[in-house]
């Protein structure tokens, strides 16, 4: 493990001050919440520029890409089960049958695509440095985990990918098969969970507030 120091403590200040806006935008509402969202924008790409990190480090390049596959792969097959045992359950989401679910479907691989970024070539690489690869698995996974509080499915459910998706990108550094394999899953678990289970796959204040129709 290496020693945390006054000389290396940026990266924690770093994660700190992304994930507290990060969690004051998602326990926030109306115009508070955009402004929170920016702030968080900002920070994380402005600090990521500064830094001037290689696409590598960041898991932007095409190295490890072909190998992970086999995570798309999977997601793919929870994805089919999940939307079939949905459809024998009658629990299919209606927007799964009009023109919502093209617009929702882009909307939400762009989503992942930025999770797995924030997850993955920002927290994960700092914690890395800070605490090592093992650690910081365990650590960016509990904060992933924190960030779905209060749903219970999507607190339990994120931990466990979370967990898997830095081990993933520990060993492959590559987050597009992670951003498609994050897409293939929350998809279907918003098409497949009934609202009083998933609360449309809201978290934070948004959980608490929904109300099914």
């Amino acid at each position: 493990m290496q020693r945390i120091s006054a000389r290396n403590l940026a990266p924690l200040w770093e994660i700190a001050v992304a994930y507290a806006l990060i969690e004051g935008a998602l326990w926030s509402l109306g115009q508070a919440r955009y402004w929170w969202s920016l702030a968080a924008m900002v920070w994380i790409v402005g600090v990521t520029i500064y830094r001037r990190p290689a696409l590598a480090e960041l898991g932007m390049s095409t190295r490890g890409f072909r190998q992970s596959l086999w995570i798309v792969g999977i997601a793919v097959t929870f994805a089919a089960i999940s939307v079939a045992v949905a459809i024998s359950a009658g629990t299919l989401h209606d927007y799964s049958r009009n023109g919502a679910l093209a617009a929702r479907a882009v909307g939400y691989l762009i989503w992942a695509f930025e999770q797995e970024f924030i997850l993955q070539s920002f927290i994960f690489v700092r914690l890395e440095s800070l605490v090592g690869s093992g650690r910081a698995v365990v650590l960016a996974a509990l904060l992933f985990c924190l960030a779905h509080v209060p749903s219970p499915v999507l607190t339990i459910g994120s931990l466990v990918m979370g967990w898997v998706f830095c081990l993933a990108f520990r060993r492959y550094r590559n987050i597009y098969s992670l951003a498609i394999a994050h897409w293939l899953i929350g998809m279907s678990l918003s098409l497949a969970l009934p609202d009083f289970i998933a609360r449309h796959m809201r978290v934070g204040i948004g959980y608490l507030h929904f109300v099914a129709h």
